[in-house]
């Protein structure tokens, strides 16, 4: 894993898979102020993801194995993340998708 950023928040409930590469001034944080309450909300990232620079990860994202994020794509809170896609944007959406490793496309 390789972590590139300063900038995360709530270090506790953030969970990056193996071979995972977070790009310089990605934002990752797992809490919302909502009605007046803290509200915090795991984010999950899987293994040989690559999380673009300046992109924003917000609480209860979930990144599956083999996906990459664009630079500067911000995930709005609770953003399910296929494997092996390709998502970019604000909102970020799926842009995209790659082979799985072995699949040889």
């Amino acid at each position: 894993m390789q972590i590139n950023t300063k900038v995360i928040a709530d270090s506790n409930l953030i969970e990056i898979g193996d071979d995972t590469v977070i790009g310089g001034d990605v934002i990752l944080v797992c809490h919302a102020a909502e009605a007046g309450e803290l509200v915090l909300s795991p984010v999950t990232i899987g293994s040989r993801v690559t999380v673009g620079l300046m992109a924003v990860i917000l609480p209860g994202c979930e990144i599956g194995d083999g996906a990459f994020i664009a630079a500067n794509a911000v995930l709005g809170k609770g953003t399910k993340v296929p494997p092996h896609t390709i998502w970019g944007g604000i909102p970020a959406r799926q842009i995209g998708s790659k082979s799985a490793p072995g699949e040889g496309r």
